[in-house]
């Protein structure tokens, strides 16, 4: 008798679970949800320049970022969503005095929400677009670079309502940007260059779903 009574709850428990994740109302079908945050986005850049000769030089370095993105997902699905995103990047430079370095980038999101709970919204992700940036020394050597490119990015992201609309969300994303531009300085010619910006971006913030 115990022994069923044990496996009669084991199911009841799995039944529970079930129902509860199915009728959630974290996200569904028609749900619109506008979020806006900072990401902390720290990146390893591999940069080729071609030089007037027709050779390539790569070099390596680090470089991390503050990340401003604003985005709107609309639920096509009950657990499928596809996003708008903007995004815009102020770099970490050296000399923040006079260097400047941004970045922009407008990107669509396709999102599966595989966690669905009556608070809790659990979901992967990825996207792909337009990527611009530009950096100016802003010194004698009038160095400059400005490119175009792509983002793709993968996402982990987990979203907690504290009210039925109103909530707070976290977010893990593997970055891959690509660019191609133009570097120049007074002391030598426009060079062709391509950059390949790879790393991880951390972040938060705030959202409304309607």
């Amino acid at each position: 008798m115990r022994k069923n009574y044990g496996i009669r709850l084991f199911i009841l428990l799995l039944l529970t679970a079930f129902l509860s994740n199915t009728n959630a109302q974290s996200f569904e079908r028609g749900a619109i949800v506008i979020s806006a945050g900072t990401n902390l986005g720290i990146y390893n850049i591999n940069f080729k320049t071609k030089t007037s000769a027709g050779k390539d030089t790569t070099t390596t370095s680090s470089t991390a970022a503050l990340i401003y993105p604003v985005s709107v997902e609309v639920g096509l699905f009950n657990r499928l969503g596809l996003a708008a995103q903007f995004g815009y990047s102020k770099f970490i430079v050296s000399d923040s005095s006079k260097e400047a370095a941004n970045g922009i980038d407008v990107v669509l999101k396709a999102n599966f929400h595989i966690i669905k709970m009556d608070r809790i919204d659990v979901f992967v992700g990825a996207d792909f677009g337009y990527a611009h940036f530009k950096y100016s020394s802003n010194d004698q050597s009038s160095v400059s670079e400005t490119a175009n490119g792509s983002d793709l990015d993968f996402t982990l992201g987990a979203r907690f309502y504290l009210t039925k609309h109103f909530g707070i969300y976290v977010n893990l994303d593997i970055p891959d940007y690509n660019y191609k531009g133009v570097l120049s300085s007074d002391n030598s010619n426009s060079l062709d260059f391509s950059g390949k910006f790879t790393g991880v971006k951390l972040g938060g913030g705030l959202q409304l779903k309607f």
